[in-house]
Protein backbone atom coordinates (compact mmCIF):
# COMPACT_ATOMS: atom_id res chain seq x y z
CA UNK A 1 0.00 0.00 0.00
CA UNK A 2 1.16 3.53 -0.73
CA UNK A 3 0.76 4.54 2.92
CA UNK A 4 3.57 2.17 3.88
CA UNK A 5 5.78 3.50 1.07
CA UNK A 6 5.14 7.08 2.21
CA UNK A 7 6.34 6.16 5.72
CA UNK A 8 9.65 4.96 4.32
CA UNK A 9 11.96 7.97 4.60
CA UNK A 10 14.28 6.65 1.87
CA UNK A 11 11.54 6.22 -0.72
CA UNK A 12 9.24 9.08 0.25
CA UNK A 13 11.45 11.70 -1.38
CA UNK A 14 11.20 9.88 -4.70
CA UNK A 15 7.56 10.87 -5.04
CA UNK A 16 6.09 14.23 -5.97
CA UNK A 17 2.63 15.34 -4.87
CA UNK A 18 0.49 16.35 -7.85
CA UNK A 19 -3.09 17.56 -8.13
CA UNK A 20 -5.28 14.99 -9.93
CA UNK A 21 -7.22 16.20 -12.98
CA UNK A 22 -10.75 17.43 -12.33
CA UNK A 23 -13.70 15.36 -13.46
CA UNK A 24 -14.52 18.11 -15.99
CA UNK A 25 -11.26 17.22 -17.77
CA UNK A 26 -12.26 13.57 -17.73
CA UNK A 27 -15.70 14.26 -19.22
CA UNK A 28 -14.24 16.58 -21.88
CA UNK A 29 -11.71 13.89 -22.82
CA UNK A 30 -14.42 11.24 -23.10
CA UNK A 31 -16.48 13.59 -25.31
CA UNK A 32 -13.47 14.20 -27.55
CA UNK A 33 -12.71 10.47 -27.91
CA UNK A 34 -16.36 9.82 -28.61
CA UNK A 35 -16.42 12.41 -31.41
CA UNK A 36 -13.24 10.89 -32.86
CA UNK A 37 -14.88 7.46 -32.59
CA UNK A 38 -11.88 6.25 -30.61
CA UNK A 39 -14.09 4.54 -28.05
CA UNK A 40 -17.42 2.69 -28.48
CA UNK A 41 -20.66 4.58 -27.86
CA UNK A 42 -21.69 2.31 -24.98
CA UNK A 43 -18.43 2.98 -23.11
CA UNK A 44 -18.84 6.72 -23.50
CA UNK A 45 -22.41 6.58 -22.21
CA UNK A 46 -21.31 4.51 -19.22
CA UNK A 47 -18.46 6.90 -18.43
CA UNK A 48 -20.64 10.00 -18.46
CA UNK A 49 -22.11 10.76 -15.08
CA UNK A 50 -21.73 7.40 -13.41
CA UNK A 51 -21.68 9.59 -10.33
CA UNK A 52 -25.27 10.58 -11.07
CA UNK A 53 -26.40 7.02 -10.45
CA UNK A 54 -24.34 6.53 -7.30
CA UNK A 55 -24.88 9.69 -5.28
CA UNK A 56 -25.45 8.79 -1.66
CA UNK A 57 -25.87 12.21 -0.09
CA UNK A 58 -26.78 15.78 -0.92
CA UNK A 59 -24.18 18.11 -2.44
CA UNK A 60 -22.59 15.34 -4.51
CA UNK A 61 -24.21 16.19 -7.84
CA UNK A 62 -26.32 19.23 -8.70
CA UNK A 63 -27.93 19.93 -12.06
CA UNK A 64 -28.75 23.28 -13.66
CA UNK A 65 -31.08 24.02 -16.54
CA UNK A 66 -33.21 26.91 -17.78
CA UNK A 67 -36.76 27.30 -19.02
CA UNK A 68 -38.57 30.12 -20.80
CA UNK A 69 -41.62 31.40 -18.97
CA UNK A 70 -43.83 33.19 -21.48
CA UNK A 71 -46.39 35.49 -19.86
CA UNK A 72 -49.33 35.87 -22.22
CA UNK A 73 -53.03 36.69 -22.22
CA UNK A 74 -55.96 35.80 -24.43
CA UNK A 75 -57.93 38.55 -26.12
CA UNK A 76 -60.77 37.92 -28.55
CA UNK A 77 -59.65 34.33 -28.93
CA UNK A 78 -56.09 35.33 -29.79
CA UNK A 79 -53.11 34.55 -27.53
CA UNK A 80 -51.03 37.70 -26.99
CA UNK A 81 -47.52 37.56 -25.53
CA UNK A 82 -46.77 40.18 -22.88
CA UNK A 83 -43.31 39.35 -21.53
CA UNK A 84 -40.77 36.54 -21.70
CA UNK A 85 -38.92 35.56 -18.54
CA UNK A 86 -36.30 32.86 -18.03
CA UNK A 87 -36.14 30.60 -14.98
CA UNK A 88 -32.74 29.04 -14.26
CA UNK A 89 -33.12 26.19 -11.78
CA UNK A 90 -30.62 24.20 -9.69
CA UNK A 91 -31.57 20.71 -8.50
CA UNK A 92 -29.72 18.51 -6.01
CA UNK A 93 -29.96 15.01 -7.49
CA UNK A 94 -30.05 13.14 -4.16
CA UNK A 95 -32.80 14.77 -2.08
CA UNK A 96 -34.39 16.24 -5.26
CA UNK A 97 -34.35 19.60 -3.50
CA UNK A 98 -33.91 22.97 -5.16
CA UNK A 99 -31.09 24.92 -3.50
CA UNK A 100 -31.25 27.84 -5.90
CA UNK A 101 -32.84 29.50 -8.90
CA UNK A 102 -32.63 32.75 -10.83
CA UNK A 103 -35.47 34.53 -12.61
CA UNK A 104 -34.67 37.19 -15.21
CA UNK A 105 -35.75 38.74 -18.47
CA UNK A 106 -33.63 38.94 -21.58
CA UNK A 107 -31.37 36.40 -23.22
CA UNK A 108 -29.68 33.97 -20.77
CA UNK A 109 -25.92 34.46 -20.51
CA UNK A 110 -22.96 33.48 -18.35
CA UNK A 111 -23.81 36.05 -15.67
CA UNK A 112 -27.28 34.56 -15.24
CA UNK A 113 -25.84 31.05 -14.83
CA UNK A 114 -23.32 32.35 -12.30
CA UNK A 115 -26.07 34.16 -10.39
CA UNK A 116 -28.10 30.94 -10.06
CA UNK A 117 -24.98 29.00 -9.08
CA UNK A 118 -23.96 31.51 -6.41
CA UNK A 119 -27.53 31.73 -5.13
CA UNK A 120 -27.61 27.96 -4.63
CA UNK A 121 -24.45 27.99 -2.51
CA UNK A 122 -25.29 30.45 0.25
CA UNK A 123 -28.06 30.47 2.89
CA UNK A 124 -31.17 32.40 1.86
CA UNK A 125 -33.84 34.36 3.71
CA UNK A 126 -37.01 33.77 1.70
CA UNK A 127 -40.71 34.29 2.31
CA UNK A 128 -43.74 32.70 0.70
CA UNK A 129 -46.62 34.70 -0.80
CA UNK A 130 -48.28 34.56 2.62
CA UNK A 131 -45.15 35.80 4.38
CA UNK A 132 -44.06 32.51 5.95
CA UNK A 133 -40.31 31.69 6.02
CA UNK A 134 -39.19 29.24 3.31
CA UNK A 135 -36.22 26.89 3.74
CA UNK A 136 -33.96 26.20 0.76
CA UNK A 137 -30.87 23.97 0.97
CA UNK A 138 -27.42 25.44 0.37
CA UNK A 139 -23.78 24.42 0.14
CA UNK A 140 -20.99 23.68 -2.34
CA UNK A 141 -21.67 20.62 -4.48
CA UNK A 142 -18.85 18.24 -5.45
CA UNK A 143 -20.04 18.22 -9.08
CA UNK A 144 -22.15 20.91 -10.69
CA UNK A 145 -23.60 19.85 -14.03
CA UNK A 146 -24.79 22.44 -16.55
CA UNK A 147 -26.63 22.02 -19.83
CA UNK A 148 -24.26 22.18 -22.80
CA UNK A 149 -26.30 25.10 -24.18
CA UNK A 150 -24.96 27.15 -21.25
CA UNK A 151 -21.34 26.80 -22.35
CA UNK A 152 -19.71 30.22 -22.37
CA UNK A 153 -16.15 30.98 -21.34
CA UNK A 154 -15.16 28.01 -19.16
CA UNK A 155 -12.61 30.16 -17.31
CA UNK A 156 -15.48 32.11 -15.74
CA UNK A 157 -16.73 29.01 -13.93
CA UNK A 158 -13.21 27.80 -13.15
CA UNK A 159 -12.41 31.14 -11.50
CA UNK A 160 -15.56 30.94 -9.38
CA UNK A 161 -14.78 27.38 -8.29
CA UNK A 162 -11.25 28.40 -7.33
CA UNK A 163 -12.45 31.48 -5.45
CA UNK A 164 -15.03 29.49 -3.48
CA UNK A 165 -12.45 26.98 -2.27
CA UNK A 166 -10.32 29.80 -0.82
CA UNK A 167 -7.08 27.87 -1.18
CA UNK A 168 -8.55 24.55 -0.09
CA UNK A 169 -10.31 25.81 3.02
CA UNK A 170 -13.66 24.94 1.46
CA UNK A 171 -14.78 22.30 -1.02
CA UNK A 172 -13.63 22.72 -4.63
CA UNK A 173 -16.63 22.49 -6.96
CA UNK A 174 -16.10 20.59 -10.20
CA UNK A 175 -18.19 22.26 -12.93
CA UNK A 176 -19.06 20.13 -15.94
CA UNK A 177 -21.32 20.32 -18.98
CA UNK A 178 -23.68 17.54 -19.93
CA UNK A 179 -22.94 15.80 -23.24
CA UNK A 180 -24.73 17.03 -26.35
CA UNK A 181 -27.75 15.14 -27.61
CA UNK A 182 -27.89 13.11 -24.40
CA UNK A 183 -30.98 14.50 -22.60
CA UNK A 184 -31.16 11.58 -20.18
CA UNK A 185 -28.26 13.03 -18.17
CA UNK A 186 -30.36 16.07 -17.32
CA UNK A 187 -33.65 14.22 -16.98
CA UNK A 188 -34.11 15.04 -13.28
CA UNK A 189 -34.00 18.79 -13.70
CA UNK A 190 -35.82 18.74 -17.05
CA UNK A 191 -38.69 16.79 -15.49
CA UNK A 192 -38.71 19.32 -12.66
CA UNK A 193 -39.03 22.23 -15.08
CA UNK A 194 -41.86 20.40 -16.82
CA UNK A 195 -43.73 20.14 -13.53
CA UNK A 196 -43.06 23.78 -12.77
CA UNK A 197 -44.50 24.84 -16.13
CA UNK A 198 -47.80 23.22 -15.11
CA UNK A 199 -47.80 25.02 -11.77
CA UNK A 200 -47.04 28.37 -13.40
CA UNK A 201 -49.93 27.77 -15.79
CA UNK A 202 -52.24 27.44 -12.78
CA UNK A 203 -51.21 30.86 -11.40
CA UNK A 204 -50.81 32.59 -14.78
CA UNK A 205 -54.05 34.59 -14.43
CA UNK A 206 -52.74 36.17 -11.23
CA UNK A 207 -49.38 36.95 -12.86
CA UNK A 208 -51.06 38.43 -15.96
CA UNK A 209 -53.22 40.64 -13.75
CA UNK A 210 -50.15 41.96 -11.95
CA UNK A 211 -48.34 42.57 -15.24
CA UNK A 212 -51.26 44.48 -16.73
CA UNK A 213 -51.52 46.62 -13.60
CA UNK A 214 -47.82 47.49 -13.45
CA UNK A 215 -46.38 47.38 -16.95
CA UNK A 216 -47.74 50.53 -18.60
CA UNK A 217 -44.52 50.93 -20.57
CA UNK A 218 -41.77 48.44 -21.34
CA UNK A 219 -39.03 49.73 -19.04
CA UNK A 220 -36.35 47.90 -17.10
CA UNK A 221 -37.69 49.27 -13.81
CA UNK A 222 -41.17 47.89 -14.42
CA UNK A 223 -39.80 44.60 -15.76
CA UNK A 224 -37.74 44.23 -12.57
CA UNK A 225 -40.88 44.81 -10.49
CA UNK A 226 -42.61 42.02 -12.41
CA UNK A 227 -39.59 39.72 -11.92
CA UNK A 228 -39.79 40.30 -8.17
CA UNK A 229 -43.48 39.43 -8.14
CA UNK A 230 -43.05 36.27 -10.23
CA UNK A 231 -40.10 35.35 -7.98
CA UNK A 232 -42.50 35.27 -5.02
CA UNK A 233 -44.68 32.83 -6.95
CA UNK A 234 -41.57 30.78 -7.76
CA UNK A 235 -40.63 30.58 -4.08
CA UNK A 236 -44.19 29.48 -3.30
CA UNK A 237 -44.09 26.73 -5.95
CA UNK A 238 -40.70 25.49 -4.72
CA UNK A 239 -41.92 25.45 -1.12
CA UNK A 240 -45.02 23.45 -2.08
CA UNK A 241 -42.86 21.00 -4.02
CA UNK A 242 -40.39 20.58 -1.13
CA UNK A 243 -43.26 19.70 1.23
CA UNK A 244 -44.97 17.21 -1.10
CA UNK A 245 -44.09 13.50 -0.94
CA UNK A 246 -41.84 12.61 -3.88
CA UNK A 247 -42.93 9.54 -5.88
CA UNK A 248 -39.38 8.11 -6.04
CA UNK A 249 -38.13 9.14 -2.60
CA UNK A 250 -41.37 8.19 -0.83
CA UNK A 251 -40.82 11.17 1.42
CA UNK A 252 -40.78 14.94 1.16
CA UNK A 253 -37.61 16.32 -0.49
CA UNK A 254 -37.02 18.80 2.33
CA UNK A 255 -37.21 15.96 4.88
CA UNK A 256 -34.64 13.99 2.86
CA UNK A 257 -32.35 17.03 2.94
CA UNK A 258 -32.81 17.67 6.66
CA UNK A 259 -32.18 14.03 7.56
CA UNK A 260 -28.92 14.06 5.60
CA UNK A 261 -27.81 17.28 7.30
CA UNK A 262 -28.64 15.92 10.75
CA UNK A 263 -27.21 12.41 10.29
CA UNK A 264 -24.49 12.62 7.61
CA UNK A 265 -23.43 16.04 6.38
CA UNK A 266 -23.74 18.37 9.28
CA UNK A 267 -24.41 21.99 8.41
CA UNK A 268 -22.74 22.75 5.04
CA UNK A 269 -19.66 24.95 5.26
CA UNK A 270 -19.51 27.86 2.85
CA UNK A 271 -17.17 30.86 2.62
CA UNK A 272 -18.34 34.17 4.05
CA UNK A 273 -20.60 36.09 1.68
CA UNK A 274 -18.94 39.38 0.89
CA UNK A 275 -20.66 42.37 -0.82
CA UNK A 276 -20.37 42.28 -4.62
Amino acid sequence: PFDQIAKNLEKRDLFTVVDPPHQSWFYDRIAYLKEQRSIPEEIAQTAFFRLGHRVQAPLELELMDEWELSISRERNGVREKILDLWLTLVLDSFPRCIPGFWLHWGTPDAEVALSALRYSIFPKDLRSLMGFPVQLPFGISKVFSMDNAMIHDMSIYTDLSRALSMGGEYRRMDITFRPRRQPKYGSYVEAMLGNFSLRFHEVMDDIVWFVEENMTTNTDKQAQKIVEYVTRHTVNIINEYHHTTHSELHQRPIDCWNEAVDQVLGMPKVPPLTPG
